[in-house]
């Protein structure tokens, strides 16, 4: 991979102002939000939202009617569970990292996504001068952004980082059926426009300068979240380690669409416990827009506490 200096320097990495009045569709609001961690400037960029099913049959550990009354103890609806996508644009070493890139034009999830370029053009980022795109896993809400309707890249100058056992599951003939089928298929249209520049991640690398990866299995096979060192301070990019903000509530409650459910419980405790130890602060993919705050320990388990916005420039 080129170096990111050199990425970010050919294509006008630094940000670009005055396009704040520039807005999404999100009921109104700007698409992105953007904040200083310590040298580095990060830039939470809205692709829209997913919907899953109901609570009652995504959640697994307690009585349907146990979820159903946490859930509108937080104000949620029962019927579907809402997810934001907070796909974050790093710039670090002078040089721009797009972790995760929504879902595109793919109808999944309800069919909800597809803001992210919208976005990154009312934030003054442009697509081309993204020298990296860090994948957590291979999820179509994560990489579905990868290339536009025509099967172009839409990051032409972009290396694509993913964890090799995410990378091979999904281009598996193996994956059949109504929904692993599609999966797979969306995974192979995203990824193949980028074959000659995938690179592969393992668990403690510093994939990146200030980036490293922590490979956290569980969701997906071969899922990882990053964690970002600027300044001394980590940040904790935690994709889907966690898909809901009540899975801090009830951290023990399964998720039906993970891979490994039980694993994916022992993966969310043990980070959670180092977040809330190390105050380190997250920025989680679904969680609440823009997904920013931290784990504390509540009770038997965790509670996330999102930090307010800073709106004054």
């Amino acid at each position: 991979m080129r170096d990111l200096k050199d990425g970010g320097a050919r294509g006008g990495g630094g940000f670009q102002t005055g396009a704040a009045e520039v807005l999404s569709s999100r009921g109104g609001a700007p698409g992105f939000y953007r904040f200083r961690h310590e040298d580095a400037m990060v830039t939470v960029l809205s692709d829209g939202r997913v919907h899953s099913r109901a609570p009652s049959t995504t959640f697994r550990g307690a009585p349907p009617e146990e979820i159903d009354r946490l859930v509108t103890d937080h104000f949620l609806p029962t019927d579907r569970l809402v997810l934001e996508e907070n796909v974050v644009c790093l710039e670090i070493g002078g040089g721009r990292i797009l972790f995760d890139c929504g879902l595109g034009s793919s109808p999944l999830f309800g069919g909800r996504g597809g803001r992210l370029v919208g976005n990154m053009a009312a934030a003054g980022i442009d697509p081309g001068t993204i020298a990296a795109v860090v994948l957590s896993h291979g999820h179509p809400d994560h990489l579905g952004g990868l290339v536009d309707d025509s099967g172009a890249k839409r990051f032409p100058a972009a290396d694509v980082f993913i964890n090799r056992l995410d990378f091979e599951y999904w281009m598996s003939e193996d994956r059949t059926g109504p929904v692993l089928g599609a999966f797979r298929d969306l995974a192979i249209a995203q990824l193949e426009p980028y074959r000659g520049r995938l690179r592969f991640i393992a668990d403690g690398q510093e994939i990146l300068p200030g980036v490293q990866a922590v490979f956290s299995p569980g969701h997906t096979i071969g899922h990882t979240h990053f964690l970002v060192s600027s300044g001394g301070r980590l940040l904790a990019l935690t994709a889907d380690l966690s898909r809901h903000h009540l899975l801090g509530v009830e951290t023990r409650w399964e998720f039906s669409g993970d891979f490994d459910p039980r694993e994916s419980v022992e993966t969310r405790e043990r980070h959670f416990a180092r977040f809330a130890a190390e105050r380190i602060p997250i920025l989680s993919y679904h969680y609440p827009w823009p997904g920013l705050g931290h784990i504390v320990r509540h009770r038997d388990g965790f509670r996330f506490l999102p930090t307010a916005m800073d709106l004054s420039g």
